[in-house]
């Protein structure tokens, strides 16, 4: 009996060092983690200003073209003014739905070249310069698709999907890279959401807007032809915008131009450049 008290004290006593060991181990952790905690700069506030709202709202822009075209261009294509300016009504219902694909389709293979082609260009010569030859791609691709009329047939509706298409493939990876690069870590899911955001608000104007000129307009050349030249607008500002866009920094930094970097980043601020805030 006197045996089994003295494991039990000796057992008891291994347990209550073992806890204090523990509770020391904890308590350096604690210490360690504020210390790093402390030491960490804090975020100046002024990033968090309209600037970079601005910015992401700009490179967002090319979203709503996505939207837009997927919404609007089933509805025109089956409007009768179109199947009649194009003689669509004369043709079999077979035909007829071969040519409505081929509209649709070719601004996707469009879209799937553009992707490629344009990777590159953001990776060698910048974020920016791709999104502005991606925004003149849907400005010059929209204006094409208005040449179109009954003598010249699909002829630059074909070409002006497929050069719009290449557009929105060049955008569609460029600009939620370059929202993400130019973003604030703590509000960049924010603004990267804003580009899912404005694709669902060029889906709904796209949905809608058959159905107004088909409510209010006779057929004729005018009532298709308008949700066609409503492409200009949101390509025009995307276009317009991405003139004046800084560069992204993270990409500067990638090429070694690290003070024109931080002077970029300076842009998203209210202030002037101030070195001793910015940390890359």
């Amino acid at each position: 009996m006197l045996i089994d008290n003295k494991k039990l004290n000796l057992l008891e006593t291994q347990t209550t060092n073992t806890e204090k060991e523990l509770q020391e181990v904890d308590g350096e952790d604690e210490i360690s983690y504020d210390t790093e905690d402390l030491s960490a700069p804090p975020t100046p506030s002024t990033i968090y200003n309209w600037r970079i709202v601005i910015i992401a709202i700009t490179a967002s822009f090319a979203a709503v073209i996505v939207g837009y075209d997927a919404g609007f261009i089933g509805g025109t294509v089956s409007l009768a003014s179109f199947q009649g300016e194009f003689k669509m009504n004369e043709l079999s219902p077979s035909q007829k739905t071969e040519i409505s694909s081929n509209v649709v389709s070719v601004f996707q293979a469009g879209a799937f070249f553009g992707a490629l082609f344009f990777y590159p260009i953001g990776e060698i010569w910048g974020r920016k310069l791709g999104l502005i030859l991606s925004a003149f791609l849907l400005v010059f691709g929209a204006g094409i698709s208005l040449e179109a009329k009954h003598s010249t047939g699909l002829a630059s509706i074909y070409a002006g999907r497929v050069i719009t298409g290449l557009g929105v493939g060049g955008c569609s990876g460029m600009a939620p890279i370059y929202i993400s690069e130019c973003s604030p870590a703590k509000i960049r899911g924010k603004l990267v959401g804003m580009w899912e955001m404005s694709w669902q608000i060029g889906g709904i104007v796209g949905y809608w807007i058959n159905y107004g000129v088909l409510q209010n307009l006779p057929p004729s050349r005018k009532q298709w032809l308008i949700p066609f030249a409503i492409q200009l607008i949101p390509s025009g500002v995307f276009f317009i915008g991405t003139i004046f866009i800084p560069e992204s920094p993270r990409f500067l930094v990638y090429k070694g131009q690290i003070e024109k970097a931080k002077v970029n980043l300076s842009q998203f601020e209210k202030y002037p450049y101030r070195p001793s805030i910015l940390s890359l």
